[in-house]
């Protein structure tokens, strides 16, 4: 987050930052690289993300295929994808992109849950969506979406509440078991 952004999002909650503070003498220093907030023994730093953040290229990505319902498929898969971090490979959904399709896939190796959603990629590709990704995509509730890949990388992108929203998450570098 930019410090300007940090700025605009303080501003209006000055008052109460400062109220819950011990009452000392409070000091804000605002740069280019960071924001520090002083108050008595407490400091605050706020640091500016925008040169360490990473970024993906993502105009040079494959476009794989536009999809629906894509959340809500993947939050009737969440209790079946496996919590057990030793296991990478289990620990995220399996999406196949076929000529007939998707086919999402998750298991705990004790149950497994395959779901198939009607689209028509452009080619076709399989790779493990990570839980993290999963859970937000749940959270943002995200059912229409398109989805590219670009190496390693998975974009998808959706509309939401007027604005392009477009995250990039890291394929899981494990095979899936063939079910």
């Amino acid at each position: 987050i930019p410090c300007n952004g940090i700025i605009d999002c303080l501003l209006p909650e000055l008052d109460k930052i400062l109220s819950k503070l011990d009452g000392q003498t409070t000091d804000i220093t605002v740069s280019e690289d960071n924001i520090i907030l002083n108050s008595g023994e407490d400091v605050f730093t706020f640091q500016n993300l925008k040169d360490t953040f990473p970024t993906v290229e993502t105009n040079k990505a494959d476009f794989i295929c536009s999809i629906n319902d894509f959340a809500t498929e993947l939050k009737t898969q969440s209790e079946f994808r496996s919590k057990d971090e030793l296991r990478l490979k289990f620990c995220g959904s399996f999406l196949e992109f076929t000529n007939s399709g998707l086919i999402i896939t998750s298991t705990d190796c004790h149950k497994l849950k395959t779901t198939k959603l009607i689209c028509t990629p452009r080619i076709e590709v399989n790779f493990i969506l990570p839980a993290k990704s999963c859970k937000l995509i749940e959270q943002l509730k995200i059912n229409s979406c398109d989805i590219y890949k670009q190496d390693k990388n998975i974009i998808i992108r959706t509309l939401s509440n007027g604005y392009l929203l477009e995250f990039v998450c890291l394929e899981l570098d494990e095979t899936y078991p063939d079910y």
